[in-house]
């Protein structure tokens, strides 16, 4: 997937006039990936609260990498900053998800629960004390779904919301989930799946759009992994088969 045509047009007019005229397609190419680095920004990692645990909620589109990113965080946070961390998920309909999270957990050394309702993600919410707690949640795809999971982040009360998503969405679909879900309140965006795609159009397209601010991103399937904070200049600059068509579109 591309960076949609209107996009497209709109960053090549960014290039400065003395660029667009040395008739360099490297240097102009080099300033439209500037200009694209500089618009997304660099990853934002969780603030962590002054006292109190801090709640990350991750929520996304079904197969997006929620429950894999969520054990990556805990990684991080638990090994590598030496956080207190605990990972909840509410994802209880895919018994091979909680599983395969709570085994996560276990290798970390972290806790893990799952709840099935509101009313239980309530109250164990009251039983943490500090530290960062991580809340994993179940793919989205419909109406009841929306409900569902809005009733969720309202029980868990997160300080942050990351929407999850993977790095060949469309434009279009990450969008309209943000629209149809704007109740939820989706505070910054985690990249997942790097490594299936060399097409990043989608995410772009979007981020300049709606002017997204970006956490972390993912590029592999072990753990950790290639887990980190999403960095723009390495996005941008592996878009492929895309440079001819971005400046065909200034004529």
């Amino acid at each position: 997937m591309h960076v949609p045509e209107e996009i497209a047009s709109e960053l090549v007019r960014k290039i400065p006039q003395k660029i667009i005229n040395s008739d360099k397609t490297e240097i102009c190419w080099n300033s439209l990936m500037e200009i694209l680095s500089e618009l997304l920004g660099p990853g934002e990692p969780v603030k962590m609260a002054a006292s109190g645990p801090t709640v990350v909620m991750l929520v996304g589109p079904t197969g997006s990498g929620k429950s894999s990113a969520a054990a990556r965080l805990a990684f991080k946070y638990s090994l590598e900053e030496n956080h207190v961390v605990s990972l909840v998920t509410t994802d209880t309909f895919r018994a091979d998800s909680k599983e395969q999270l709570a085994s996560l957990a276990n290798v970390i050394g972290c806790s893990f629960t799952a709840v099935s309702s509101p009313q239980e993600l309530t109250a164990l919410m009251k039983t943490f004390k500090e530290g960062l707690v991580i809340v994993d949640t179940s793919g989205v795809c419909g109406p009841q779904d929306s409900e569902d999971l809005a009733a969720m982040v309202n029980a868990a009360s997160p300080h942050e919301v990351h929407l999850t998503v993977p790095a060949d969405l469309s434009a279009a679909d990450l969008a309209d989930f943000i629209r149809n879900y704007s109740e939820i309140g989706v505070d910054k965006v985690l990249v997942t799946k790097l490594d299936q795609t060399i097409y990043r159009g989608g995410i772009i397209g979007a981020a300049v759009r709606l002017g997204l601010k970006f956490s972390f991103e993912s590029a592999s399937r072990e753990l950790p992994g290639k887990f980190g904070l999403f960095n723009p200049v390495a996005f941008v600059s592996n878009i492929k088969s895309v440079k001819e068509r971005i400046f065909t579109a200034q004529d």
